[in-house]
């Protein structure tokens, strides 16, 4: 019971504890990165919304833009394509012309080739009624013409994916293009931080927590296994032993239970020794009355035997014939 009980309620719960902790590392290799993905996103249209209603006119217009970009942590590129595109040029010749001006950011994340690629399939998409080539529609409240992108920046030290918000509103006779961005390394290396600190935490919580519950699968055991000592005490007639148990629970309860057994059997027994001794003595006494009168019938027989054998002589002596003679 001692080894089969405690180690049931310590593996069942030290076993429960495992399989959520590995749940959580599962879940972090596997759904996190899309659930993060997608919180991003969010950051990027809150971001979208907070610039579109900063005016470009203002003064401080770039102050309040590179906040926003503190705040979500983000790269913003705002530009304006100030006229229409000359639907007879093929993309790589647009790309040589300067078909826009940047208001506020840089061509990091985003290259001119880049810019001029969105600017142009956008019309494209206009003009033919088509999907946006690189991105799919962001079902946004307050604006209808944004779209999330996965984009792959490409330099001659190295090549990196972004995602981001692409963005137009009609501005006079052109266009603003918004480009709210977050490096992809940014969030993979978020969530090797957070799986990381996910499994030390898992370590030192799994040796806390089985210390934690070796504790506690004591205290609920050891109570138990006071209760069978006293009741393999009782078992063997000895009532002097008591469950030393406190509580109020089940096993205080029945602890309770196994004492006042034990006190009632005690008294029983102690009972019935006293009526057996009575008894005893009863038997005893009846023994010795019974002696005594098979003594008394064997004397008091003995006695009687002589003069009745001498009345018996004497009589057969008178029947004789010549006794007068």
């Amino acid at each position: 019971m001692n080894s089969s009980l405690r180690s049931k309620i310590f593996l069942i719960t030290y076993g429960t504890i495992l399989a959520f902790i590995a749940g959580l590392i599962i879940f972090n290799n596997t759904i996190l990165k899309d659930y993060y993905t997608y919180r991003r996103n969010t950051h990027l249209v809150e971001a979208y919304q907070k610039v579109s209603k900063i005016d470009l006119l203002a003064d401080d217009f770039n102050q309040r833009v590179a906040i926003v970009e503190s705040e979500d942590h983000l790269s913003i590129l705002l530009v304006f394509q100030p006229f229409e595109l000359d639907e007879s040029k093929s993309l790589s010749e647009l790309k040589e012309d300067n078909i826009f001006n940047i208001v506020y950011g840089q061509t990091y994340w985003m290259s001119g080739e880049d810019v001029i690629s969105f600017i142009y399939h956008y019309h494209q998409m206009n003009n033919d009624k088509s999907d946006f080539k690189y991105g799919r529609h962001a079902n946004i409240d307050f604006h209808d013409d944004s779209y999330y992108f996965k984009w792959q920046r490409t330099n001659e030290i190295q090549s990196e994916d972004i995602i981001g918000l692409f963005s137009v509103e009609p501005y006079g006779e052109g266009y603003l293009f918004y480009f709210n961005t977050i490096p992809s390394a940014t969030i993979d290396e978020n969530i090797w931080i957070f799986s990381s600190f996910t499994v030390v935490i898992a370590i030192l919580f799994m040796i806390l927590s089985a210390v934690v519950m070796y504790t506690i699968s004591y205290k609920l055991t050891n109570p138990i296994l006071e209760i069978n000592r006293v009741a393999n005490e009782i078992a063997n007639l000895n009532f002097s032993d008591k469950v030393q148990v406190f509580g109020e629970d089940e096993v205080g309860h029945l602890a309770r239970s196994i004492n006042k057994m034990s006190d009632q059997l005690s008294h029983t027994i102690d009972e019935l020794k006293i009526s057996n001794q009575r008894l005893a003595d009863e038997i005893l006494y009846k023994n010795q009355l019974e002696k005594k009168r098979k003594e008394f019938t064997a004397s008091a027989s003995h006695e009687l035997k002589t003069p009745l054998s001498l009345i018996m002589g004497y009589s057969e002596a008178l029947k004789l014939d010549d006794l007068s003679k």
